[in-house]
């Protein structure tokens, strides 16, 4: 059986790192790969189907492996005019897969040698009944779509002959919606494409009826769907096993505690606004910092993969607060840093600078859900505040060769003794395993 190609990677979205809050990391299965790079140079395309990176039928059309340099081919399609009606080579993808849930997306370079009536679309596993989307290239150069709802209204629709076009069909079968890119240009976006009982399962690349037969070339053709993965939990801090109206002990991640807290702070087991048991933290000493510091299990840090940091978090008044994620051990690698003020402006400081939002982003007694997904790997995370994402991609701080490790919450130097906020739902996923764990606790 060939084996399917699965992969970590963040979700994105004009070329930044998320998409989705509530989706964060997305695992990537790709059910069709094609770049004619294993085929003869000279020779007919087969119809082997995914396995064998064909497609399952050509009807009549001419097809030739040509050479563009030694080692990357492409693939070359003719319509010899045997008939007038549409012509198409038909893509299945592995182990005839009809995909219902997920994210899927259609990627492929085409590029027509003339103005002439080219097509593309979507349909069903096994079949064409369904149309999840018609992409039409006319003789006259514009471009027209439709779907089983129906015309769709098109941005810039238009194409040149010779200029390889990068096209993307892109599939939210959890919401049922379609969009098409080509050359990254929006042509429409969530769009309810009018199916609610089959899959997407099949592509067609062809010719509308009556074309002229002009030959176009096909290639770095791919199907891939993206789910939502869980990362393992790696602090999972909700505060329920906690005791009501007592501080919280210094026990660590493996009972959902932090590992050390100063001694300008005090904390208190509350009752959450949202569900359950949630953590108060009381600035008692104006003039220094006061925190409170989460490690991870084993006290380990991460240097490689994917983190999925969140937390919710209130403030009892306007104040100088801080957020902080940095290294597990104390050694001043802070990849970022969200300060919060008594203006109610917010900052957040990291290897891009510092990104700044206007006074009266924040209120008082007003939980606000945080995430945070970093790329470890590239040192690029996006972040969400209140269910917004209010950057796609910023470089996050490294230094030391440390990984990340630990979490801290807190006050600034100059916030009020009577400066206060409520913790709950702190939570951490990774997805790579631990790179070390210090010697020097």
């Amino acid at each position: 059986m060939h084996t399917r190609i699965k992969a970590l990677i963040g979700l994105v979205l004009l070329g930044g790192t998320c998409l989705s809050a509530a989706e964060g990391v997305l695992e990537t299965t790709y059910l069709l790969s094609v770049d004619f790079n294993n085929k003869v140079p000279g020779s007919t395309l087969g119809t082997g189907g995914a396995s064998q990176n064909e497609p399952i039928n050509t009807e009549t059309l001419v097809t030739e492996i040509i050479e563009n340099v030694p080692g990357e081919n492409y693939l070359l399609v003719d319509n010899d005019l045997v008939t007038t009606g549409s012509q198409n080579l038909y893509w299945e993808f592995l182990d005839q897969e009809e995909v219902t849930t997920g994210q899927v997306t259609f990627h492929f370079e085409f590029t027509p040698n003339g103005h002439d009536d080219y097509a593309f679309g979507v349909r069903e596993q096994g079949n064409s009944a369904h149309k999840f989307m018609y992409v039409k290239l006319s003789g006259d150069g514009s471009i027209t779509a439709n779907d089983a709802a129906g015309g769709i209204s098109l941005n810039n629709a238009t194409y040149d002959s010779m200029d390889t076009m990068d096209i993307k069909m892109i599939f939210d079968m959890d919401n049922r919606t379609s969009r098409l890119l080509i050359d990254d240009n929006v042509l429409f976006s969530d769009r309810s494409f009018g199916i609610t009982e089959r899959g997407v399962g099949r592509l067609l690349t062809g010719y509308a009826p009556f074309s002229d037969g002009n030959p176009f070339h096909l290639d770095n053709l791919s199907v891939y769907v993206e789910r939502p993965v869980q990362l393992p939990l790696v602090l999972d801090a909700d505060f329920e096993n906690q005791v009501l109206g007592q501080s919280i002990p210094l026990g660590g991640a493996a009972v959902g505690e932090p590992v050390a807290a100063t001694a300008e702070i005090d904390s208190l087991i509350v009752n959450s606004t949202i569900s359950g048991l949630a953590l108060n933290l009381q600035q008692t000493m104006s003039g220094s910092e006061g925190g409170m510091r989460f490690r991870l299990l084993g006290d380990s840090s991460y240097t490689t993969g994917w983190l999925d940091i969140s937390f919710d978090v209130s403030f009892d008044q306007l104040d100088d607060y801080q957020i902080v994620l940095n290294d597990a051990f104390g050694h001043a690698v802070n990849f970022s840093e969200l300060q919060f003020f008594d203006n109610g402006s917010i900052t957040i400081t990291d290897a891009s600078g510092t990104f700044g939002m206007f006074s009266g982003s924040y209120t008082s007694e007003e939980v606000y859900p945080i995430q945070l997904i970093i790329n470890l790997d590239t040192q690029t995370y996006c972040m969400y505040f209140n269910g917004d994402l209010l950057f796609p991609e910023r470089n996050i701080a490294w230094g030391n060769g440390e990984g990340f490790g630990a979490l801290n919450f807190g006050f600034q130097a100059s916030a009020s003794n009577s400066a206060s906020m409520v913790l709950d739902n702190i939570k951490v996923g990774a997805s790579s395993d631990v790179i070390f764990v210090s010697p020097f606790e």
